[in-house]
């Protein structure tokens, strides 16, 4: 789940397998980590015929060794790539990522890319249905 405080993205990804919440957070601060109860527990009352039942027991731990950003504004993107890390389904070496802020750039120019992509065949999609 993207996590939103006052001037800041961050991610918030429940791991049904290792029962636990992963915290990814590319510029930590503990103000970003206050909202996180609350959301699981609105999270778990919008869900909870389909989670766990001790769901909210679960320890909310930050990712470690990701990719953090240096400027202001960067936080959006730093949350896709981090969605896109987290739904990979290989496992992510971080150690592999740590120059992030150098791409962003071409993230975004990929990221409206694929937007583009998709919006195009949404338009094709109803003049030819």
């Amino acid at each position: 789940m993207p996590v939103h405080t006052p001037g800041h993205w961050s991610l918030l990804v429940c791991d049904l397998m290792r029962r636990k919440w992963d915290f990814y957070d590319s510029m930590p601060r503990s103000v970003h980590r206050t909202s996180l109860p609350t959301l699981v527990s609105a999270f778990y009352k919008d869900a909870h015929k389909a989670l766990p039942s001790d769901l909210l027991t679960w320890k909310i731990e930050p990712v470690d060794k990701i990719p953090k950003q240096q400027g202001g504004t960067d936080c959006g993107v730093f949350v896709l790539k981090y969605m896109e890390a987290a739904l990979s389904p290989s496992e992510i070496v971080w150690e592999n990522h740590k120059n992030w802020q150098a791409s962003m750039s071409r993230f975004r120019a990929e990221i409206a890319a694929d937007f583009f992509c998709v919006f195009h065949e949404i338009i094709v999609a109803n003049l030819t249905g």
